[in-house]
């Protein structure tokens, strides 16, 4: 098991923990962690829920068995954290979506219809490729191509998902 150590600051009292040498996290900084990762997406994704909802609402129809989503986050240090992307549903469009830590999603009492797995280079792009969907996509409302979605999987792969085989075409 590896151990965090702490740097002292200038002032001499106690730093937030470092990752050790030779970890994955040492190498590219603290922040390279699931957790990291998960704040950046939830933070984007609730940043532009509204326009989020909108571009999903027009090309699909809202219902029940698609309102819950589990995404689970890793990192390269074996790390792993989940968040609930949750919406209501009215006259057939998502409203209210936003993402919820597990504490905040028990408190619902709902149940997750489906799920994302995203391996460590997925997750530490998610909310920098949300971003970037959201400013080319979702708020000018333009679709998502063929070749967007090529680029996409050529880049990181498919995630798996209870969604889609990822053995097959994603």
């Amino acid at each position: 098991m590896t151990r965090a150590f702490s740097r002292k600051s200038a002032s001499g009292s106690p730093a937030r923990p470092v990752a050790p040498p030779g970890t994955y996290a040492a190498y590219l900084g603290d922040e390279a962690n699931a957790t990291t990762y998960a704040e950046d997406f939830t933070n984007t994704f609730n940043e532009h829920n509204a326009s989020l909802e909108t571009f999903v609402s027009e090309r699909l129809t809202a219902d029940t068995n698609h309102d819950v989503f589990a995404v689970y986050f890793h990192d390269r240090e074996d790390g792993n954290v989940t968040r609930y992307v949750v919406s209501d549903v009215e006259n057939g469009s998502w409203t209210n979506a936003r993402v919820l830590t597990p504490a905040e999603f028990d408190a619902t009492n709902r149940t997750v219809d489906q799920w994302v797995s995203l391996d460590w280079y997925q997750s530490r792009a998610a909310g920098d490729e949300l971003e970037t969907f959201v400013d080319e996509h979702a708020e000018p409302n333009e679709d998502f191509s063929p070749g967007d979605k090529a680029a996409y999987l050529a880049k990181y792969g498919a995630p798996e998902s209870s969604m889609w085989n990822t053995t097959g075409e994603a």
